[in-house]
C-alpha cells in the first residue's frame, strides 16, 4: 500500500480507517507474568495505537497534527485477567494535509487486522481477516482522473516480498524478519531500506498519548507536537503525566476516565500461577527468563 500510494495510484490521501483488534485474554498470563504493575495491566485504552495507526502513517508519510480520543467501556474479560484499561481505544487523527484517519485498537472479543485508504482518485484496502487472507491480500479501486466518471477498475493481488522463504520462520507473519532485515541494511549504508526513524515512531505513538488526554478532557481536540522541532521538544520535555506511578509521581493519570479500578489480588495470583504452569511445561524458557518474570512477584 505504501508503494502504491507513493506512486500516486489513489491520488492525495483524504480518509482512512485502520484497526488492530486483539483479544489477549488467553495469553495474558504469558505476557504479564501475573505482575499487577506490569505495563500492560496499567496502560490506558488508546496507548497501543501503533499497530493500527502506524502502517497508515508509514504509508502516507504524512504527519499527524491533532487528535480526538474515545475510550471503550471496561469489559469483564479485562478485569478477570487484571487489566485496568477500557476495552478499546479510538483515535480520530487529522493529518497535515487535512486528511483524517479513524484508528481503533484493543481487546474487543474477536480479532481483526484491516487497513483502508481513500484518495482523490480511488481506494485501496486489505482483505478482512475472516477471508483467510487478511493483510496478505490488497484490493485497489482507482480511476485515472479525479472528478470524472470512469469504469471501475478493481484489482486484487497478493504482494510478494523479497526473501519470503527466509521470513517464513519468523513471528508476526514474517514481519519480524523484515524489521531486522531492513534495520541491518540501513546500518550497512543502504538508503533504500524500508525503516522508520525516531520521529516517525513518535508520529505513530503520540496520537494515542494525546487521544487519552482528549478522553480525560471530555473529548476535546488535542494538538500533537512535532518533535522534529526542538522548541516543541523543550515544551514537553518535563511532561511525565502517565499511568505508571513510578514515572508519573504527582502527575499520575487514572487508567480509565472513570478512575483506576480496584482488582482483587487473587486475580494476579491466578495469572502468575497460570504463567508458572506454562513456563515449567515449556523447555524453551530459561532460568534467567523465569527469574526476570517473577522478580517483582517475589518482592
Amino acid at each position: 500500500m505504501r508503494r502504491l500510494y507513493r506512486a500516486g495510484t489513489i491520488g492525495e490521501f483524504e480518509y482512512g480507517e485502520c484497526e488492530y483488534i486483539h483479544n489477549c485474554e488467553s495469553i495474558w498470563p504469558s505476557i504479564t507474568y501475573g505482575e499487577e504493575d506490569h505495563w500492560r495491566n496499567n496502560m490506558y485504552a488508546t496507548y497501543y495505537c501503533t499497530h493500527s495507526l502506524g502502517p497508515m502513517i508509514h504509508m502516507t508519510g504524512l504527519k499527524p497534527v491533532s487528535v480526538i480520543g474515545l475510550e471503550g467501556t471496561m469489559a469483564e474479560r479485562k478485569r478477570r485477567v487484571g487489566s485496568k484499561s477500557g476495552s478499546f481505544g479510538i483515535e480520530m487523527v487529522t493529518l497535515e494535509n487535512g486528511g483524517i484517519i479513524k484508528s481503533i485498537h484493543g481487546g474487543l472479543y474477536k480479532n481483526s487486522i484491516w487497513y483502508s485508504a481513500y484518495g482523490s482518485h480511488g481506494r485501496m484496502e486489505s482483505a478482512r481477516e475472516d477471508t483467510g487472507e487478511g493483510v496478505d491480500r490488497i484490493y485497489v479501486n482507482a480511476d485515472t482522473y479525479s472528478g470524472e466518471y470512469a469504469p471501475q477498475d478493481i484489482k486484487s493481488y497478493k504482494p510478494e516480498e523479497t526473501n519470503s522463504d527466509e521470513s517464513a520462520a519468523f513471528g508476526h507473519g514474517g514481519s519480524d524478519y523484515y524489521t531486522m532485515y531492513n534495520f541491518v541494511r540501513r546500518i550497512l549504508g543502504d538508503d533504500s531500506a524500508d525503516i522508520i526513524d525516531v520521529y516517525e515512531a513518535m508520529d505513530m505513538f503520540l496520537p494515542g498519548l494525546f487521544a487519552y488526554r482528549s478522553v480525560l478532557n471530555g473529548g476535546v481536540s488535542m494538538k500533537i507536537p512535532d518533535l522534529r522541532d526542538k522548541s516543541e521538544r523543550d515544551k514537553w520535555r518535563d511532561d511525565v503525566a502517565c499511568t505508571d506511578p513510578v514515572i508519573a509521581g504527582d502527575a499520575l493519570l487514572p487508567t480509565c476516565s472513570t478512575g483506576t479500578p480496584e482488582i482483587d489480588k487473587e486475580v494476579y495470583e491466578k495469572m502468575y500461577s497460570l504463567w508458572r504452569k506454562d513456563f515449567e511445561a515449556d523447555d524453551g524458557y530459561t532460568n534467567m527468563a523465569m527469574n526476570q518474570g517473577r522478580k517483582k512477584n517475589d518482592q
